[in-house]
């Protein structure tokens, strides 16, 4: 998490005079205790934080204790924090979008009269849309999950569903899984999940234990709920209400599931859906079928460096980052212009002359051959095409004598190592596409003529599989149903979990997921002290 700006490290100054401070002090105090839940208070032209919340924020977000201030006198004052508008945005969308361990409430009133006005979870943000994405688009849809994970004779059956508020999709899944809950984790990774509910259970089993850690490693919320609420009574009345069209599809397929139901009731409560009328008949209901998509686990994910981590050392120097974000905004707009024109073009209504001339005639030209000629021109003459074919974007050296200069000094510079490769190759007796690397091990110095490849083959395997452009002349990739890793090192010293322990556990999850068309990516399996011990690799 960045540091504020300067503008957002301005306090604005709690005002309140003693009477009011006590008011407030008093309807604090009344507030049930949840741990996860940050608490804003809104003033109007600002917000306010206070108690534990207040010293959260201090810390996270300012950086620094001395941002608190103290409400009230003696022993019934609390610490408090003041935030601006811009700040606030800023909290909530760290809290509501990228992290994963806590909700968001906010207060309106004065005094001691004080009323809940809006409540967020990072997998139900609809009530903060106008404040997370005024000044920004949503990238990614937030998908909340219910899992109702049912034991009987030695097999753990999962009914789960989950609801896509953006996309305005209800889904349904029912499936066998095993003690490390797997299938559910690839769901998880599938979908984005950010939140899920489970039923609230007074004591902790060893399953519910490991539940909760493949959530962890997920990153989802974990929000406990009742288990009265996850039953499946008038659920084809409400989903008929929701899902468009006739509501015989909607009744075959809740037939085909039994545990699945019972999750999908509590999401509807828990989301509260059915009291919005604008969702009324513009919902889908549809299956999720596991076996229609590549698997991936959280474990994968890290290996195979599929998304972006908060901790990655590389996130500060990507351009994506920097100051060009209008580039970017322009660019994503772009892409949805040919969408937009196509849905304008299909309007019918009172409006259409209105639409045309308003909308249509000016997309059509700005977006014409015509109009873009003069750029494309310029963008040939100044773009070094050659370059292109190598997947290199550089200014074209015929534009500026300096540039052509060191074209010249480059192109020799080249000439030289092609030369001196070609020489060892020969030497040595080997192709020119090999890489040749010097190591001093324990059996001495040894030629090592590749590397480590297992992240290579594994994000080649995977870019294949959803239709990308992999970096090679030719391949022939099959297609997998899954991909499981056992990359790195990890121990779990409360439990008295060893790191070969870890290794041994997550081997033994990915021999009872995997199947004879699955990739498995393992490196240094059951390592001891010395790097030459284990299997693997």
């Amino acid at each position: 998490m960045e540091g504020p700006s300067p503008d957002q490290n301005k306090l604005p100054e709690l005002k309140l005079d003693a009477k009011q401070a006590q008011g407030f002090i008093i309807f604090f105090k009344t507030l049930p205790k949840d741990s996860r839940a940050v608490r804003f208070f809104d003033r109007r032209d600002y917000y306010t934080a206070h108690g534990e919340n207040a010293t959260f924020i201090a810390r996270t977000y300012y950086h620094t204790l001395t941002a608190l201030r103290q409400l009230g006198s003696g022993p019934d004052g609390i610490s408090s924090v003041s935030v601006s508008k811009n700040m606030f945005e800023t909290i909530a969308r760290d809290i509501l979008l990228e992290r994963a361990d806590h909700t968001l409430e906010l207060y309106e009133g004065s005094g001691s009269n004080w009323r809940l006005s809006k409540t967020g979870t990072p997998g139900n943000i609809g009530s903060f849309e106008d404040v997370l994405f005024a000044n920004n688009d949503m990238q990614d849809s937030p998908v909340i999950i219910s899992v109702s994970p049912n034991y009987r004779d030695n097999q753990c059956t999962v009914g789960l569903s989950y609801i896509d508020m953006t996309k305005r999709i209800l889904g349904l899944a029912e499936f066998l899984d095993d003690s490390q809950f797997t299938n559910v984790e690839s769901v998880l990774v599938s979908l984005g999940c950010k939140e899920c509910l489970l039923p609230l259970e007074s004591g902790k089993s060893t399953a519910t234990r490991t539940l909760h850690d493949a959530l962890t490693r997920c990153a989802v919320l974990l929000t406990e709920r009742k288990k009265t609420e996850f039953r499946s009574r008038d659920l084809v009345q409400d989903l008929g209400r929701l899902v468009r069209g006739s509501i015989e599809p909607v009744r075959n397929l809740l037939s085909e599931f039994e545990h699945a139901l019972g999750a999908l009731g509590a999401m509807l409560s828990y989301t509260d859906l059915l009291a919005d009328e604008s969702s009324y008949g513009n919902y889908v209901l549809q299956k999720y079928n596991l076996d229609s998509y590549m698997r991936l686990d959280s474990a994968a994910m890290r290996a195979l460096n599929v998304l972006e981590s908060k901790t990655d050392a590389n996130k500060k120097y990507n351009w994506m980052q920097t100051k060009q974000t209008g580039f970017c905004l322009l660019m994503r707009s772009s892409i949805r212009i040919p969408y937009i024109k196509d849905s304008l073009e299909r309007y019918e209504g009172q409006f259409v002359q209105l639409i045309k001339r308003k909308y249509l005639y000016p997309i059509d030209y700005w977006t014409n051959d015509n109009h873009l000629n003069k750029f494309i021109a310029l963008v040939e003459s100044s773009v070094d095409l050659e370059q292109l074919e190598n997947g290199e974007y550089m200014i074209s050296p015929n534009y500026d004598e300096h540039l052509a200069e060191l074209k010249n000094e480059l192109n020799a510079v080249e000439h030289q190592i092609h030369c001196l490769h070609k020489k060892i190759a020969s030497d040595l007796d080997l192709p020119l596409d090999k890489g040749l690397k010097l190591e001093k091990g324990q059996f001495g110095h040894v030629f090592r003529i590749t590397k480590k490849e297992e992240q290579k083959v594994g994000v080649n395997v995977l870019m294949a599989q959803v239709g990308c452009f992999i970096p090679c002349d030719r391949a022939s990739i099959s297609v997998r149903d899954c991909i499981f890793a056992r990359v790195g090192a990890g121990d779990c010293q409360l439990r008295g979990v060893s790191t070969f322990m870890q290794e041994m556990l997550e081997t033994a999850s990915i021999l009872k997921g995997a199947s004879d068309r699955s990739l498995i990516i393992v490196d240094e399996l059951g390592r001891g002290t010395s790097t030459y011990d284990g299997f693997g690799d």
